[in-house]
């Protein structure tokens, strides 16, 4: 299957598999593009968390802001974090982008995981789902 990012996304993942290649920091997900969250499509996901890069050019109405705020209660009602970044932050410097989602990334799905036990070991259903836990039993 052929993943089309546009060019602020392509900036992004090269300087995420950069930073992966090199090791700089530890990575404890695999930083998935173009992915189906129900009825959207986020640009990465990162464990729980939804990367979204805006451009300006998308998200500069009041029409497509409010798209953008009921995209993110969507995916909190569906278990995901959204982390989101504007193009120029990407364009000036994609490498603290990175590093900063996955600084973000590894506090919110420590958080999350560690939610999802507690309620476990309370016997809570919880009804989101996480990609970190295997939620099959």
């Amino acid at each position: 299957m052929v993943i089309f990012m546009n060019k602020i996304e392509e900036v992004f993942f090269n300087a995420y598999n950069i930073i992966e290649k090199t090791g700089e920091t530890d990575i404890s997900y695999n930083l998935e593009s173009q992915v189906v969250v129900g009825i959207y499509k986020v640009d990465f996901v990162y464990g729980c968390c939804a990367i979204e890069i805006d451009g300006h050019e998308y998200h500069k109405t009041k029409e497509q802001r409010e798209v953008d705020y009921k995209r993110e209660r969507y995916l909190l009602r569906h278990g995901y974090t959204p982390i989101r970044f504007t193009g120029t932050e990407v364009f000036l410097d994609a490498k603290k982008c990175v590093l900063e989602m996955l600084e973000l990334g590894e506090s919110i799905n420590i958080r999350d995981h560690t939610y999802w036990l507690a309620c476990k070991e309370h016997g809570i259903n919880t009804v989101w789902w996480s990609p970190m836990v295997d939620r099959s039993d």
